[in-house]
């Protein structure tokens, strides 16, 4: 008998303990059933680094006043294959290629950035298209 309740006694014990332990743990730590948030890290850019600007977060080529989306965009406009950007640029390949991998894979980063500064350059009235003359 005395064992039987020592044993009850440590049940409820732990059972208290186990409650005001969930009691503080996170819904989503509760159950392992649930699934569990992938984090995918970002990439470590080896060519590519951040520069402090008030609203902008696009990467900028190292060592360079240059940004990653300034040599995507330069190849889009001028149908550029990447060894034809990196002599343009004077920059290795393997630069060119990371940028155009991070422009690729932050796409909506950079079109949210992109409408940013045509609505900050439009409330400052200065034309974007271009003007006709006749």
């Amino acid at each position: 008998m005395k064992n039987s309740s020592v044993f009850c006694k440590a049940t409820l014990t732990f059972q208290i303990w186990k409650i005001g332990k969930r009691a503080r743990t996170p819904i989503s730590h509760r159950d392992s059933t649930l699934p569990q948030p992938i984090m995918t890290p970002e990439p470590t850019w080896r060519y590519l680094e951040k520069r402090p600007h008030p609203w902008r977060r696009q990467l900028h080529i190292k060592g360079r006043r240059l940004t990653a989306f300034g040599i995507w965009m330069d190849m889009q406009v001028n149908e550029m294959m990447a060894a034809e950007a990196a002599e343009n640029w004077d920059l290795p390949l393997a630069v060119i290629q990371e940028a155009i991998e991070y422009c690729e894979t932050h796409r909506d980063l950079l079109e949210r950035e992109a409408a940013e500064e045509r609505r900050r350059l439009e409330s400052k009235e200065i034309r974007l298209e271009p003007q006709v003359f006749a």
